[in-house]
């Protein structure tokens, strides 16, 4: 995957100032199924059984003690006494090439088994009882599984833009351009430990009523429980990594922002259905849903590692982050009418029937309660 920013002077591929590792991977996904339809006498029965594997098929950044994963932790100042931050043995303090350089080992798979199981049941001629249940699992967004981003800032492009025109005309390589080390060229995105398939536990039971062969009134409830999300960042250095600068001896105030699973959401509700049974040239069908969704955090804001590795979590102390908030795409109320009208096949004359026979219309009308916030 191919991913650049250039500055507005220039596409040159040379002088990008973002960068991602323009590397291909190829996920694998595999799912078996199996169900079994049971009927008895006062009862109908579905179980169902699935079983899904995920592999990333991945090789992926192991290291935790580094605040940048540009460094080189064996660059040793002494031997770089003009200070343009390559030493006498080559090494070089901060470079793309040293992420390159970086351990990696293969990402985890998971193995994940999901129930489903749904029952219906009769409790008199006209009236059946409904419920569902099962679990449900998908991957998380590939984009924030193997997040990454490399950041060079403007001075340095400028100053690599320059050093090459110089190089050219006087016949010679171009030198290293050093870094700022409040400002160096670094990783500013990375995704750390593998992120878990987000799962959904669902649940629904209704009930559906005939009304004297006039109509079918179908009325169910539903709940669905969300955990392991990845939800995005809020902010520019939300998620923020810090981790161990090892020529200062402590660690950085410069970091990376990452992507965690753990972060949860919910969805519930209840739906109406009325569907008229007594013509079959003429029908309406009647729906109102009421539901809402919402969706928490219960990750970490900020993670900073020590010198060996070890984690200490920072969640935040702001509620609106911390408490379940109601989503956009939340819709209180939908109401949805639909008539349809057929011509008769056997009404009127002959000519009648030949020129209206099998002409339909349908009128539609939906109304939903808006959006869950006001704009200013």
């Amino acid at each position: 995957v191919r991913s650049f920013r250039f500055p507005s002077f220039t596409q040159d591929d040379r002088y990008w100032i973002n960068r991602g590792l323009d590397e291909t991977y190829h996920p694998i996904e595999v799912a078996a199924y199996v169900q079994d339809k049971m009927e008895f006498r006062g009862m109908i029965l579905n179980l169902g059984l699935r079983y899904d594997y995920f592999n990333p098929n991945r090789d992926w950044f192991t290291t935790r003690d580094l605040f940048n994963l540009a460094v080189d932790p064996d660059f040793d100042p002494a031997l770089d006494p003009d200070g343009d931050q390559v030493d006498a043995n080559g090494r070089i303090k901060y470079s793309f090439d040293n992420v390159l350089d970086k351990p990696r080992e293969p990402v985890r798979s998971f193995h994940r088994i999901s129930p489903r199981v749904g029952v219906s049941y009769p409790i008199s001629e006209g009236s059946v009882l409904h419920f569902n249940y099962g679990h449900f699992y998908q991957m998380p967004p590939l984009d924030r599984f193997f997040e990454f981003g490399y950041f060079r800032p403007l001075y340095i492009v400028e100053a690599q833009m320059a050093e090459d025109a110089a190089a050219a005309a006087e016949g010679r390589q171009p030198r290293h351009i050093p870094s700022n080390n409040g400002d160096p060229e670094r990783v500013a995105a990375l995704s750390l430990d593998a992120l878990k398939p987000e799962k959904t536990i669902s649940f629904e039971v209704g009930i559906a009523q005939e009304l004297s062969s006039v109509a079918v009134l179908n009325v169910v409830g539903f709940y669905k429980d969300v955990f392991d999300q990845t939800l995005p960042r809020v902010g520019l250095f939300d998620r923020t990594v810090f981790s161990f600068d090892p020529f200062t001896g402590r660690n950085s105030n410069v970091g990376y922002v990452s992507n965690f699973s753990g972060d949860y959401g919910d969805a519930r509700g209840f739906e109406i259905n009325l569907r008229t049974l007594f013509s079959d040239n003429a029908s309406l069908d009647v729906n109102y849903s009421f539901s809402r969704a919402t969706e928490g955090r219960a990750t970490p804001g900020r993670v900073d590692f020590d010198s060996t590795g070890s984690a200490t979590l920072t969640y935040d102390d702001e509620a609106s982050r911390r408490l379940a908030t109601e989503l956009t795409f939340s819709r209180p109320h939908i109401f949805r009418a639909n008539l349809f009208l057929e011509y008769p096949e056997d009404l009127g004359p002959a000519v009648a029937r030949s020129v209206l026979g099998g002409t339909s219309a349908s009128f539609l009308a939906r109304y939903v309660s808006g959006r869950t916030f006001t704009y200013l």
